[in-house]
């Protein structure tokens, strides 16, 4: 039916942390395209761990640190689930480079929501869903 059904199948089948760290990147998707006020509107690892954070606690699971969380961006981003590319900045007043990993996901956000809630340990998250 669509070329993502394989990535759909794939996610229906993570562990418990993956499906936690892809339901923060679209948390965090969501946020940003509801948000105005957003400068950029880029999704970045640093903002979607932030929702992470929020849902681990939330869970009441421990979660991953932050290398381990781009770890599993960069296993969602093989699955076909996202992009995820790295920009470097140049700052004012500091010679050297600062570099920020931009998250882009490239299937259907509403779908992929639906999917992790199914499992019953992210099925808290339905309402949210409905309500946006």
């Amino acid at each position: 039916q669509s070329e993502y059904e394989g990535v759909y199948y794939c996610l229906k089948t993570l562990p418990i942390q993956s499906k936690a760290v892809a339901l923060a990147c679209i948390k965090d998707r969501k946020r940003i395209l509801k948000s105005k006020q957003t400068k950029s509107g880029e999704s970045t690892t640093n903002t979607a761990y932030n929702e992470y954070n929020n849902i681990c606690h939330r869970l009441g699971i421990g979660g991953l640190s932050l290398r381990r969380f781009s770890d599993i961006i960069n296993d969602l981003a093989f699955l076909g689930m996202l992009n995820n590319t790295i920009t470097y900045t140049k700052t004012t007043n500091v010679p050297s480079r600062g570099k920020k990993k931009i998250i882009e996901i490239t299937i259907s956000l509403e779908r992929a929501e639906e999917i992790i809630t199914d499992d019953e340990v992210f099925c808290s998250f339905k309402p949210e869903i409905i309500q946006t």
